[in-house]
């Protein structure tokens, strides 16, 4: 794709460089296939589409407009994008941000940056697609946000949910219930009718240490129950499980190339992890995957994938402090004598070989100055920082 400057004067038609030579008439192209090559497009960043539709007045009439559909269309969904924290105490909706927050892509290393007044009273629950999950600090209310459009979607407020929690021990204060409500994970899916319903999410029990298993769940969107209309949520389903001695303890599920991967400690040393396909478990197979290719897991109370293949125009990887085919955690140790029981580590799956991801003590402290990319992925997955 040309820069914008250079597509505008290909649409004229003209000789404007004055050498006999004429451009075609890119504005002239039939509706339907400049269409096209807006979904192609789109396909791969709502941030190459918006420039394309600026091209012309044509080519802005015929591709479908964001602003209004940011959330309702899951093809502008910024799925590849994450908000990125600042630093220095310096959070999402922090005053001395004046309501701009920056975010950062995932697969192409890029940065861009966001006005959001709504954080100046809302807080970030989550982030899914893209959408940031927003908790409105006055009423408790939800709201589904696109950073980039400013699309909004209403839902309930999270006090409505409190009635519904399992009985709690007296001592735990309405505060306290909305704090573990606040720390749910997301995840939505649109229908072509442009409703937002919850989609299938995960878990994982594990068994009494005399039966030794560790079991996993599918749990479905609520559906409307034959008598009264009312949504109900279906009870989980168990889809897999396996011995309790190939996922001993267990850290994250995280999504990697459209696979739902579960991260795991091999046994009660913490000295090795091990990634499973969550199909491979559902069907019976116990195998771990030892390669990811050009990517780096990021595991914490968030997780997420980043890819580290190579730039466009450029041979090497915009991400020199992250390895591919690795994870990068806080390593638990079990060594009493040593300074910290974590540390700040990446986990080479093909070696098998722990190696410190930076300096300094991370867990306790906020990351060392200057701050580089990895603490603030590292960060961004784990709430606590904010």
């Amino acid at each position: 794709m040309s820069p914008c400057s250079k597509l505008r004067r290909l649409t004229c038609g003209d000789d404007d460089a004055g050498d006999g030579k004429m451009f075609p008439n890119w504005a002239s192209l039939h509706q339907d296939l400049v269409e096209l090559i807006g979904c192609r497009v789109l396909a791969g960043d709502l941030h190459d589409y918006v420039p394309f539709r600026a091209v012309c007045s044509h080519w802005s009439a015929s591709t479908a407009r964001p602003r209004g559909r940011g959330v309702l269309d899951p093809r502008f969904h910024p799925r590849r994008w994450m908000m990125l924290p600042e630093g220095h105490g310096l959070h999402p909706g922090h005053p001395d941000l004046r309501g701009f927050v920056r975010f950062f892509n995932l697969d192409t290393g890029a940065f861009a940056r966001a006005h959001l007044p709504l954080l100046a009273d809302h807080v970030v629950v989550d982030v899914v697609d893209g959408l940031l999950v927003l908790h409105r600090n006055d009423d408790t209310a939800i709201r589904l946000l696109h950073p980039f459009s400013g699309d909004v979607a209403e839902f309930l407020p999270l006090a409505s949910l409190l009635p519904q929690m399992e009985p709690q021990p007296s001592y735990y204060s309405e505060r306290t219930k909305r704090s573990m409500l606040m720390r749910v994970r997301a995840s939505v899916t649109v229908t072509s009718s442009g409703a937002i319903t919850p989609r299938k999410l995960y878990a994982y029990q594990l068994s009494s240490f005399d039966i030794g298993k560790v079991y996993i769940y599918q749990l479905d969107p609520p559906c409307a129950d034959a008598g009264d209309g009312q949504p109900r949520l279906p009870l989980p389903v168990k889809i897999a499980e396996c011995p309790k001695d190939k996922l001993c303890f267990i850290l994250h599920f995280v999504e990697c190339c459209s696979e739902l991967l579960l991260v795991s400690y091999n046994d009660v040393s913490f000295s090795k992890l091990l990634v499973y396909r969550v199909a491979d478990l559902v069907s019976g197979k116990i195998e771990p995957v030892t390669d990811i290719g050009d990517h780096t897991l990021f595991i914490g109370d968030r997780s997420l994938c980043v890819s580290l293949s190579p730039n466009k125009g450029s041979r090497t990887s915009g991400f020199p402090s992250m390895s591919p085919n690795s994870i990068i955690c806080m390593h638990n140790l079990t060594d009493p004598y040593s300074e910290m029981f974590y540390r700040f580590e990446q986990y080479d799956l093909s070696t098998g070989i722990w190696t410190p991801a930076s300096d300094g003590d991370v867990f306790r402290r906020p990351p060392p100055s200057p701050h580089r990319l990895i603490h603030h992925i590292f960060t961004s997955c784990h709430y606590d920082y904010w």
